[in-house]
């Protein structure tokens, strides 16, 4: 079956020899300061150091005690805590935007870490290690972790990151024991020949020396954002079990139903008539293929009827890509996925200059674009077999082809970005009452991370997040977020809306943080299975990043109902 896990596999063996390699960059740094009179002594250092509290269950990726010669603020004695970000990057430089739900989860794991420790009177520091191009992230991803960690390292501007990437993958392809890495690093570090993985080390370790050097300085930004959590903490001390509570009678499971009725697994539920109009006006191609997949060998007999014009296999892709109809989407899809016997590469590294994952399918490429696709497309097809026009039809009108078809759409139903049913269910059921709308129709400052006041970089508005107000005087009530979480992706998603959560509902303002939306409360409705019963960490992360936590309806509109009264 045509899958993505042989990039997953690899992209793992990357990030875990990065880790090694960081760990090993760690230890020889700790060995010269031990020389240079700097550190006293200090533990070896650990990987996949666990973090565990009462809303959070975190690991580190490295961590280590170290005593210092010389006191800092009265210690000697400190903890560190670190972490190692990994990106590939690709071949246009372009940011891939799937990259900013991780340095989310980063940065509110090292916020939630730091106001413990600062809690427990504990001496430590927070270190970020990126590996990898900076252009592949947004330009505030630097500034964001220089603010949250008390040291954020980056390679050299230029470096030759996929170089090091293989390097150190022909370096460790032998390896097994740790012992085996280490003693595989030590003698490049003490080679005297120049690699990019001695380059590196070197490097990181002038980065971690100095800081050592300059008196391990502390991010006074970082711990006033820890401070924050700690004063939401304490300010809904009494909200916490009442929520936590209602947590455990599981959730309205609405994105659930909504795939189950456009999947045919549930019976038509006429409460759900505007979210599924909704939802297929927005993914026009569920609809479609649902409707192909009912009468497969009829409809794609016509789909991918072969003209007379083409000559060849290259033909014949150009011809069907071009294709402008509504079938394009269906078209498409099949033809970058069906030539496959094995891994196929994301769509982001397709690497052809405009295009992306979201105009792949539904955009009209250029000449050029086009030209690009359908050479990429049949170099798969010729690497798998696939030599002429008869050979591609029968590939593309086969069962393995409607099996294909049927894995896209049930992709679109789970992670497209376009279909929002929980957030379009909870807009139809307030209707009646209230209004929801976008921040551009009211007053309010839209919702602008406070990490812009950290940079220079462009920072966007959050989307999916929007205004109620009561629907007859338009004043403003809340301001609400509705998503879907599921079992699996629960935590991670609680750790990415905890960070928007609090950069929504606070802004930075001449060094101190304040409340951006006075007296209107930040709403998440959370959506999930009816028996999920989730950990109790998660929800008190939301809580403490400043979200008012919603599992059903009934518990929002009394919510509501109570504070319109107050308006």
């Amino acid at each position: 079956m045509v899958s993505h896990m042989g990039v997953q596999e690899y992209a793992t063996v990357r990030n875990q020899n990065v880790e090694i390699l960081v760990d090993f960059i760690i230890k020889c740094s700790l060995e010269k300061l031990k020389e240079k009179g700097i550190v006293a002594s200090f533990e070896e250092p650990l990987r996949q150091k666990e973090f565990v509290r009462s809303d959070c269950s975190d690991v580190f990726d490295h961590f280590f005690k170290v005593k210092t010669f010389s006191n800092i603020n009265g210690n000697r004695d400190f903890e560190i805590w670190a972490q190692t970000t990994c990106y590939k990057g690709n071949k246009s430089g372009r940011p891939e935007s799937n990259k900013t739900y991780e340095i989310r989860e980063t940065l509110i794991e090292s916020l939630g870490l730091r106001k413990w420790l600062l809690s427990e009177n504990k001496s430590f520091r927070t270190v970020h290690f990126t590996v990898g191009p900076t252009e592949y992230t947004y330009g505030w991803f630097e500034s964001a972790k220089k603010n949250a960690f008390d040291l954020s390292v980056y390679p050299i501007d230029k470096f030759d990151i996929n170089g090091l990437f293989n390097e150190l993958n022909e370096l460790f392809k032998e390896a097994k024991m740790e012992f085996q890495y280490n003693s595989l690093l030590e003698e490049i570090y003490n080679s005297s020949e120049s690699t990019l993985i001695k380059e590196f080390i070197l490097y990181m370790q002038d980065k971690i020396i100095s800081w050592f050097e300059q008196g391990l300085p502390s991010s006074e930004v970082a711990d006033k954002q820890a401070n924050l959590i700690k004063r939401i903490e304490d300010i809904n001390k009494e909200y916490f079990d009442e929520v936590i509570s209602k947590s455990k009678y599981g959730g309205m499971n609405i994105k659930g139903k909504v795939k189950g009725i456009l999947w045919g697994s549930e019976p038509y539920n006429p409460m759900y008539k505007n979210t599924l109009e909704k939802v297929t006006s927005k993914a026009p191609f569920i609809p479609g293929a649902l409707q192909t997949m009912a009468n497969w060998d009829i409809t794609t007999k016509k789909i991918f009827d072969k003209p007379d014009q083409c000559d060849s296999i290259s033909d014949y892709i150009r011809y069907l890509w071009s294709r402008e109809d509504e079938n394009r989407l269906i078209v498409r899809r099949l033809l970058l996925r069906t030539p496959h016997k094995g891994t196929i590469n994301y769509i982001q590294d397709l690497d052809i200059n405009g295009i992306t994952e979201h105009n792949l399918y539904n955009g009209k490429p250029t000449s050029e674009q086009l030209d690009n696709i359908k050479e990429k497309i049949t170099k798969i097809c010729e690497e798998n077999d696939i030599f002429n026009i008869n050979d591609l039809y029968e590939e593309l009108t086969n069962k393995r082809a409607r099996k294909l078809l049927s894995e896209s759409v049930r992709s679109e139903i789970n992670n497209g970005s376009n279909i929002k049913p929980t957030f379009y269910f909870v807009e139809d059921s307030l209707g009646d009452s209230y209004e929801i709308v976008s921040f551009n129709e009211t007053n309010l400052e839209r919702p602008i991370a406070y990490h812009s006041n950290f940079t220079t970089g462009k920072v966007s508005p959050y989307q999916n997040m929007k205004v109620i107000r009561l629907r007859e005087t338009k004043v403003p009530l809340a301001i609400i977020k509705a998503k879907y979480f599921s079992e699996r992706e629960f935590g991670r998603r609680a750790k990415e809306e905890a960070y928007v959560g609090i950069t929504t509902k606070y802004i930075y303002n001449n060094g101190s943080f304040v409340e951006r939306y006075k007296g209107l409360p930040l709403i998440m409705f959370v959506d999930m299975d009816e028996k999920l019963i989730p950990q109790e960490y998660f929800i008190r992360r939301l809580i403490n990043t400043g979200w008012t936590v919603f599992f059903s309806i009934e518990t929002l509109r009394q919510f509501l109902k109570d504070i319109a009264e107050v308006n």
